[in-house]
């Protein structure tokens, strides 16, 4: 056939992997512009700020980097994502309080 399902065995096994990723580490989406779309509460709660106040801002704006820094460290973020379809790093942010 044209499409080839992963069997439920192999899904579980996914889906496993997955959820243990998020609740181990910091996760956050953007769109291909560096806005937020969506964080896991990891992130949120590392950040100190509430998926409502970040949801659509730039991603620059919470790194820890000065003006244009902080545009080229998003830059280099979705030029990997583009090139990939991912992105694993270690950033630096700015947090709340």
């Amino acid at each position: 056939s044209m499409f080839n399902f992963p069997r439920a065995a192999e899904f579980q096994e996914l889906k496993a992997k997955l959820e243990a990723l998020n609740e181990s580490q910091a996760v956050f989406e953007m769109d291909m512009d560096g806005c937020l779309l969506d964080a896991n509460g990891n992130f949120l709660e590392l950040l100190g700020y509430t998926l409502e106040e970040m949801k659509g801002k730039k991603l620059s704006q919470f790194l820890k980097h000065v003006g244009s820094k902080a545009g080229a460290v998003q830059e280099e973020v979705l030029a990997q994502v583009r090139q990939a379809g991912s992105h694993e790093a270690e950033l630096r942010f700015n947090t709340r309080g």
